[in-house]
């Protein structure tokens, strides 16, 4: 045998097989495989359920990796920070079921002799998502704080009652999260004090003035206003919803704060 052959022979030898049988091999691993780049291997995306070949699986602009990393849902896009106000998004674990999402009861009532109905939620429904406004001029959504137990606050900048609500509003907030931490308050403010709809200015107004640090203050615009008939069940403001983690009504216009919110989730835990 010539030099030549024998060097590459002993080159096969030290090699474990022969010219084009790369990838044959039955004993050869591959490594890890993260096809999308997204910092997540393809077998850790199978048990999330997240998309491998799509870095941002829910479309809501942050990468499957960076939502796992802070405890979001990374198929739910509602699910993901905040970028300003102190508020607690929620990392929705186990999103609402879209497929039954509305109202189904009815609410009413009378004036100047007429009786007035509409389309209301009531205790058990799930909470279709509803997107306003807040203070820095984000669009905030109920579904945000999916996975948190959710009190909103519906009412106007004109309604007696509705300013007492919010000027305690942020300490009933600090006293329902001893209690439960997964909590999130959020004000509905849908009329300024001329009966229209609040601009920037009026919700800014509203939040400073009763302190509402930790609270969502959000407004409706003209996409919006539709989406507010059904949160409300008597015709007067305000109202107050109370959502479940899993975007529930627990709690339909009953006027629950502070303590009355705290022995609500109780009971809902307790089913």
């Amino acid at each position: 045998m010539s030099r030549s052959l024998l060097l590459f022979a002993s080159f096969l030898v030290a090699c474990g097989g022969s010219p084009g049988d790369e990838g044959n091999n039955p004993g050869k691993e591959e490594g890890p495989v993260d096809a999308d780049g997204d910092g997540l291997l393809d077998s850790e995306e199978a048990d999330l359920g997240t998309d491998p070949g799509m870095a941002d699986t829910d479309g809501d602009g942050f990468s499957d990796f960076d939502e796992v990393e802070t405890g979001f849902n990374p198929t739910f896009e509602w699910s993901h920070t905040i970028a300003e106000g102190d508020y607690a998004p929620g990392s929705c674990p186990v999103a609402p079921d879209l497929s039954v999402a509305g109202p189904t009861g009815v609410g009413g009532f009378d004036y100047n002799g007429e009786h007035y109905e509409w389309t209301t939620y009531q205790k058990g429904d799930v909470a279709a998502n509803w997107e306003g406004t807040d203070t820095f001029g984000q669009r905030i959504s109920f579904y945000n704080f999916c996975g948190n137990y959710v009190l909103i606050g519906v009412g106007a900048a004109w309604c007696g009652p509705c300013q007492q609500m919010a000027s305690t509003l942020e300490e009933e907030q600090a006293e329902i999260r001893e209690s439960y931490p997964n909590f999130q308050a959020f004000e509905l403010l849908m009329q300024n004090t001329s009966g229209t709809t609040p601009n920037a200015t009026t919700l800014e107004r509203w939040k400073s003035g009763y302190g509402l640090d930790t609270v969502a203050v959000v407004g409706p615009d003209d996409s919006a206003e539709e989406g507010l008939t059904p949160l409300d069940a008597d015709g007067y403001i305000p109202t107050t919803i109370l959502l479940s983690p899993t975007m529930e009504v627990i709690s339909m216009d009953e006027g629950l704060t502070g303590s009355g919110v705290v022995a609500a989730i109780a009971r809902y835990e307790g089913r």
